[in-house]
């Protein structure tokens, strides 16, 4: 599993962009970003692996429930090319000093050089940065997390705000309150 990741992150791939920021005095990496061209194939439904997670146990069957629901979710509704950030991170220390906003329109740039919207998912404690920067929230997620007979630690993790949102910026301009509608609406 781990060698997979390993080749995509090698990979030439002119679809899949990688970013670090990095603090210029110490060298250290303080931010990172992956963005891709998502290509949805609605026959063929979204099929995450957590591998941060050991292999067999709640966390992971969890976290692979709640991120195929996420994305499923999203495949349903975004059926055209766009821009998707598949992760990003900033360095605790590091936050509230604009490096997040730097590679969010860094994306939100590309999308309008490609000529493709960007949609993305957010957990409520992102939502307002990217607000901040463009998107619009268009719809409320909530993946479906409920199985039978649920161990007590999956009820703790079930316990969590669980909700997401879908989140979308038109090619070429910030998102309208009240004026833009994304296209599938």
């Amino acid at each position: 599993m781990k060698s997979r990741y390993i080749r995509r992150w090698n990979a030439n791939d002119d679809e899949r962009w990688w970013l670090k920021v990095v603090e210029p005095d110490s060298g250290k990496v303080v931010g990172a970003a992956c963005w891709a061209v998502e290509r949805p194939k609605p026959d063929r439904p979204y099929k995450a692996e957590a591998v941060w997670y050991p292999e067999g146990s709640v966390e992971r069957a969890f976290a692979e429930r709640f991120i195929n629901g996420l994305y499923g979710f999203i495949q349903k509704r975004v059926t055209r090319p766009h821009l998707d950030l598949l992760s990003i991170i900033v360095d605790p220390a590091y936050r509230r000093h604009g490096i997040g906003r730097m590679m969010i329109r860094w994306g939100t740039a590309k999308a309008d050089e490609l000529g493709i919207e960007t949609a993305i998912s957010s957990l409520p404690f992102a939502r307002e940065a990217y607000a901040k920067c463009g998107f619009g929230m268009i719809e409320v997620i909530l993946p479906d997390v409920n199985v039978p007979n649920p161990s007590e630690r999956w009820k703790e993790l079930q316990a969590e705000d669980l909700h997401g949102y879908l989140m979308w910026r038109p090619v070429g301009r910030d998102f309208i309150q009240g004026q833009d509608k994304a296209p599938w609406t």
